[in-house]
């Protein structure tokens, strides 16, 4: 049973909302046989604001480089396809010309995804995807030069260094500002210096979470497994 509701209030992780019509009680009672189980509903926040005609361009754009890629797919039978896997993953029917702004940015992310993933050539850079951080992040994530889209890029570490002559797998990567560069240019950013590099190609360093560096293999097990153990401890001290 799909309600539309109205925050009144917020508080923390308290919501108070207005439903737009009743709920039967007989339905509410149906729902709560077992006293000792809250009811639970499922909740989406809709953004008021719609597709910006930059997205909107980057959509068509991204799905024209996918279907170049496959050779089979004409775009506008691509963009059919795309739509029909974003509905997959959300449940949810979406028009690109009309679509809410949070929406367009997941349909952006799936794209990216399906492009790094199958190390998918981009037909030039996008500025859109330059202003955002979650590009250099999927980047990063896939190991994607996000200069070139060359794959199998070193993890460079753009922000804070790291130093001659220590092991890179029992350092914190958390805390260090990353970029995915091919081996050109990170030869490159070595030549020119790290500053003239980011404002050469307008990067954006970014920064992962444990899970991430752990899933690329970054840090060594026994190091991260030290790591992850005294956060859990500094955690529950603060506590």
């Amino acid at each position: 049973m799909d309600k539309i509701a109205t925050v009144v209030k917020m508080k923390d992780k308290r919501l108070l909302i207005e439903l737009d019509e009743p709920v039967s009680e007989e339905f509410i009672r149906l729902l709560h046989r077992d006293d000792d189980e809250p009811i639970q509903i499922e909740m989406r926040f809709v953004d008021p604001r719609k597709i910006t005609p930059e997205q909107r361009k980057l959509i068509h754009c991204l799905i024209e480089d996918i279907a170049k890629a496959t050779g089979t797919y004409l775009p506008g039978e691509m963009k059919e396809t795309i739509k029909q896997l974003y509905r997959e993953k959300t449940g949810k029917y979406i028009s690109f010309s009309n679509c809410e702004r949070i929406q367009a940015s997941e349909v952006i992310e799936m794209l990216l995804e399906i492009i790094l993933t199958y190390d998918i050539q981009l037909s030039r850079r996008y500025n859109y995807l330059l202003n955002d951080n979650k590009f250099f992040y999927l980047c990063v994530k896939h190991r994607t030069c996000c200069v070139c889209g060359k794959p199998h890029a070193d993890i460079h570490h753009a922000v804070g260094s790291v130093g001659m002559g220590r092991n890179r797998r029992r350092v914190d990567h958390s805390q260090y500002g990353l970029e995915a560069l091919c081996r050109e240019h990170h030869t490159e950013c070595h030549k020119i210096g790290q500053s003239s590099f980011d404002s050469k190609y307008k990067l954006i360093p970014v920064y992962l979470g444990y899970d991430d560096i752990y899933r690329l293999n970054l840090m060594n097990k026994g190091f991260f497994e030290d790591l992850e153990y005294h956060r859990s401890e500094l955690n529950e001290h603060n506590e």
